[in-house]
């Protein structure tokens, strides 16, 4: 699926069976015109044996050299950030739209401090995570977000 930094719509369920129609829905109509669609389980707040919410990300960034990635959507906050690897962080922060083209996401918690920035116009992005224990810093410089593809695998 091809992925870059277009706006697109994003669609949060947390009925099973409704979630899956959907996410496929998504997969084969909607990635072909907006160009993105990926699904992440977020299980918090959920009763044990509930179905997970499907999370649809519409933003994208990809390290040129390291493939580090962040997938976020660009109007509830959630996220996923991973080296692909083994490491991966997501959670839920603030997106701001400094104008017509920059669309930014922060978060900041006891364990981490997250900065995310897509220029939609110039196509570039980059990001940065911070955590605090154990101590490391992750960060991406993607100079032509046009030709990112998101999800492990792919980069």
């Amino acid at each position: 699926m091809k992925t870059s930094g277009k706006q697109g719509r994003s669609v949060v369920v947390s009925c099973g069976y409704i979630a899956a129609v959907l996410m496929l829905f998504c997969m084969l109509f909607v990635s072909g015109i907006s160009g993105r669609c990926s699904a992440s389980a977020n299980g918090a707040g959920l009763a044990a044996g509930s179905p997970e919410p499907v999370v649809v990300f519409d933003m994208c960034i990809v390290d040129d050299s390291n493939h580090n990635q962040i997938s976020f959507n660009s109007t509830t906050g959630n996220y996923s950030f991973t080296n692909c690897t083994g490491f991966t962080m997501s959670g839920t922060g603030k997106v701001k739209r400094k104008n017509l083209c920059i669309v930014a996401l922060e978060d900041t918690k006891a364990d981490r401090r997250l900065s995310a920035q897509i220029d939609l116009c110039l196509k570039k992005g980059k990001a940065s995570l911070e955590t605090f224990s154990p101590g490391a810093v992750r960060t991406i410089t993607d100079r032509n977000t046009a030709n990112d593809q998101c999800g492990c695998g792919t980069a």
